[in-house]
Protein backbone atom coordinates (compact mmCIF):
# COMPACT_ATOMS: atom_id res chain seq x y z
CA UNK A 1 0.00 0.00 0.00
CA UNK A 2 1.16 3.14 -1.19
CA UNK A 3 1.80 5.94 1.58
CA UNK A 4 -0.71 8.70 1.63
CA UNK A 5 0.56 12.26 2.70
CA UNK A 6 -1.43 15.04 5.13
CA UNK A 7 -1.76 16.96 1.29
CA UNK A 8 -3.54 14.27 0.18
CA UNK A 9 -5.78 13.89 2.91
CA UNK A 10 -6.51 17.62 2.81
CA UNK A 11 -7.45 17.74 -0.30
CA UNK A 12 -9.69 14.90 -0.51
CA UNK A 13 -11.51 16.55 2.61
CA UNK A 14 -11.57 20.25 0.82
CA UNK A 15 -13.32 18.14 -2.45
CA UNK A 16 -15.82 16.90 -0.66
CA UNK A 17 -19.70 18.48 -0.40
CA UNK A 18 -20.50 20.80 1.63
CA UNK A 19 -23.30 18.41 3.68
CA UNK A 20 -20.29 15.56 4.23
CA UNK A 21 -17.71 17.81 5.42
CA UNK A 22 -19.85 19.01 8.42
CA UNK A 23 -20.72 15.11 8.47
CA UNK A 24 -16.80 14.64 9.08
CA UNK A 25 -16.60 17.39 11.50
CA UNK A 26 -19.26 16.67 13.83
CA UNK A 27 -18.49 12.81 14.56
CA UNK A 28 -15.54 14.21 16.61
CA UNK A 29 -13.43 11.33 15.30
CA UNK A 30 -10.30 12.78 18.03
CA UNK A 31 -12.60 12.84 20.97
CA UNK A 32 -14.11 9.38 19.62
CA UNK A 33 -11.05 7.58 18.75
CA UNK A 34 -9.53 8.09 22.69
CA UNK A 35 -12.62 7.32 23.99
CA UNK A 36 -12.40 4.04 22.05
CA UNK A 37 -9.04 3.51 22.78
CA UNK A 38 -9.05 3.71 26.34
CA UNK A 39 -12.11 1.25 26.45
CA UNK A 40 -10.38 -1.27 23.85
CA UNK A 41 -6.80 -0.54 26.09
CA UNK A 42 -5.12 0.50 22.82
CA UNK A 43 -2.02 2.49 23.59
CA UNK A 44 -1.42 5.67 22.10
CA UNK A 45 0.59 4.12 18.89
CA UNK A 46 -2.63 2.49 18.09
CA UNK A 47 -4.88 5.26 18.98
CA UNK A 48 -3.17 6.99 15.82
CA UNK A 49 -3.18 3.96 13.76
CA UNK A 50 -7.14 3.38 14.34
CA UNK A 51 -7.56 7.12 14.06
CA UNK A 52 -5.28 7.25 10.49
CA UNK A 53 -7.53 4.21 9.35
CA UNK A 54 -10.89 6.03 10.04
CA UNK A 55 -9.70 9.52 8.34
CA UNK A 56 -8.88 6.84 5.19
CA UNK A 57 -12.04 5.50 5.00
CA UNK A 58 -14.23 8.20 5.73
CA UNK A 59 -12.07 10.41 2.76
CA UNK A 60 -12.42 7.38 0.52
CA UNK A 61 -9.21 6.27 0.09
CA UNK A 62 -10.29 3.14 1.98
CA UNK A 63 -13.10 1.45 0.74
CA UNK A 64 -15.67 1.11 3.37
CA UNK A 65 -15.67 -3.33 3.02
CA UNK A 66 -11.73 -3.24 3.68
CA UNK A 67 -11.92 -0.91 6.86
CA UNK A 68 -12.14 -3.82 9.24
CA UNK A 69 -9.43 -5.52 7.14
CA UNK A 70 -7.29 -2.23 7.40
CA UNK A 71 -7.53 -1.71 11.24
CA UNK A 72 -6.81 -5.07 11.46
CA UNK A 73 -3.32 -5.05 9.89
CA UNK A 74 -2.72 -1.78 11.15
CA UNK A 75 -3.40 -2.91 14.82
CA UNK A 76 -2.49 -6.54 14.54
CA UNK A 77 -4.37 -7.60 17.05
CA UNK A 78 -6.70 -10.84 18.01
CA UNK A 79 -10.39 -10.53 15.49
CA UNK A 80 -12.43 -10.40 18.45
CA UNK A 81 -10.69 -7.12 19.59
CA UNK A 82 -10.91 -5.77 15.58
CA UNK A 83 -14.24 -6.24 15.88
CA UNK A 84 -15.12 -4.75 18.50
CA UNK A 85 -12.91 -1.91 17.91
CA UNK A 86 -15.05 -1.70 14.26
CA UNK A 87 -18.02 -1.68 15.87
CA UNK A 88 -17.61 1.06 18.43
CA UNK A 89 -15.95 2.76 15.19
CA UNK A 90 -18.82 2.22 13.52
CA UNK A 91 -21.44 3.27 16.06
CA UNK A 92 -19.46 6.05 17.50
CA UNK A 93 -17.93 7.86 14.27
CA UNK A 94 -19.33 6.53 11.08
CA UNK A 95 -23.19 6.67 11.91
CA UNK A 96 -23.34 9.30 11.07
CA UNK A 97 -21.41 10.28 7.69
CA UNK A 98 -22.26 6.54 6.93
CA UNK A 99 -25.00 7.14 4.40
CA UNK A 100 -23.05 10.16 2.60
CA UNK A 101 -20.14 7.72 2.21
CA UNK A 102 -22.41 5.23 0.32
CA UNK A 103 -23.67 8.42 -2.11
CA UNK A 104 -19.37 8.66 -2.74
CA UNK A 105 -18.88 4.79 -3.42
CA UNK A 106 -22.03 4.79 -5.72
CA UNK A 107 -24.02 3.36 -3.23
CA UNK A 108 -27.61 3.42 -4.80
CA UNK A 109 -29.93 6.64 -3.91
CA UNK A 110 -32.63 6.06 -2.28
CA UNK A 111 -34.96 5.48 -5.06
CA UNK A 112 -33.30 2.33 -6.00
CA UNK A 113 -34.74 -0.88 -5.86
CA UNK A 114 -34.54 -2.78 -3.11
CA UNK A 115 -32.22 -5.59 -3.90
CA UNK A 116 -29.60 -3.01 -4.54
CA UNK A 117 -29.99 -1.72 -0.75
CA UNK A 118 -29.70 -5.43 0.56
CA UNK A 119 -26.34 -6.07 -1.29
CA UNK A 120 -24.96 -2.52 0.24
CA UNK A 121 -26.23 -3.38 3.48
CA UNK A 122 -24.68 -6.79 2.91
CA UNK A 123 -21.03 -5.26 1.93
CA UNK A 124 -21.16 -2.63 5.05
CA UNK A 125 -21.61 -5.11 7.26
CA UNK A 126 -19.10 -7.35 6.10
CA UNK A 127 -17.18 -4.20 7.38
CA UNK A 128 -19.00 -4.21 10.71
CA UNK A 129 -20.90 -1.50 9.76
CA UNK A 130 -24.31 -2.07 10.86
CA UNK A 131 -27.02 -0.27 8.71
CA UNK A 132 -30.32 1.04 11.31
CA UNK A 133 -33.44 0.84 9.31
CA UNK A 134 -35.72 4.25 9.38
CA UNK A 135 -38.48 4.97 11.44
CA UNK A 136 -41.88 4.37 9.84
CA UNK A 137 -43.49 7.47 8.80
CA UNK A 138 -46.33 8.91 11.25
CA UNK A 139 -50.29 8.52 10.44
CA UNK A 140 -51.22 11.14 7.97
CA UNK A 141 -54.09 12.21 11.06
CA UNK A 142 -51.02 12.49 13.41
CA UNK A 143 -48.59 14.51 10.68
CA UNK A 144 -52.12 16.37 10.35
CA UNK A 145 -52.66 17.27 14.15
CA UNK A 146 -48.87 17.73 15.04
CA UNK A 147 -48.37 19.86 12.40
CA UNK A 148 -51.28 22.65 12.14
CA UNK A 149 -53.27 24.60 14.50
CA UNK A 150 -56.32 22.75 16.25
CA UNK A 151 -59.41 24.80 17.26
CA UNK A 152 -61.59 23.94 20.11
CA UNK A 153 -65.17 25.61 20.52
CA UNK A 154 -65.36 28.02 23.13
CA UNK A 155 -68.45 27.15 25.31
CA UNK A 156 -69.45 30.38 27.79
CA UNK A 157 -71.09 28.97 30.89
CA UNK A 158 -71.76 31.49 33.75
CA UNK A 159 -71.51 29.43 37.29
CA UNK A 160 -74.18 32.11 39.62
CA UNK A 161 -76.58 30.66 42.05
CA UNK A 162 -79.32 32.67 39.95
CA UNK A 163 -78.95 29.27 36.80
CA UNK A 164 -79.50 26.97 39.64
CA UNK A 165 -82.94 25.89 40.88
CA UNK A 166 -83.91 26.58 44.66
CA UNK A 167 -83.36 22.77 45.68
CA UNK A 168 -79.37 22.81 43.94
CA UNK A 169 -78.88 26.54 45.45
CA UNK A 170 -79.65 24.92 48.77
CA UNK A 171 -77.12 22.27 48.32
CA UNK A 172 -74.86 24.43 47.83
CA UNK A 173 -75.23 26.91 50.04
CA UNK A 174 -75.44 24.12 52.90
CA UNK A 175 -72.13 22.45 51.69
CA UNK A 176 -70.60 26.04 52.06
CA UNK A 177 -71.36 26.34 55.80
CA UNK A 178 -68.41 26.19 58.04
CA UNK A 179 -67.30 22.85 59.27
CA UNK A 180 -65.13 21.39 61.53
CA UNK A 181 -61.93 20.17 60.58
CA UNK A 182 -61.84 16.07 60.41
CA UNK A 183 -58.82 15.46 61.46
CA UNK A 184 -59.46 18.07 64.52
CA UNK A 185 -63.08 16.37 66.30
CA UNK A 186 -63.06 14.11 68.96
CA UNK A 187 -63.10 10.85 68.45
CA UNK A 188 -66.89 9.73 69.26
Amino acid sequence: MREITLEEIQKKFESLPEDLKWAVMAANVDENIIDIGQAQGLNVEQMGQLSLETHLVMFGFTHPDKFEEAVKNSLKLPDEKIRAIVSSVNEKILKEIRAKMMEAFGGAPKTEKPAEEEKEARILNSAGIEIIPKKEEAHPILTQKLSDFTKNEVVKTEHVLENLSSSQANAVTANNAPRIDPYREKPE
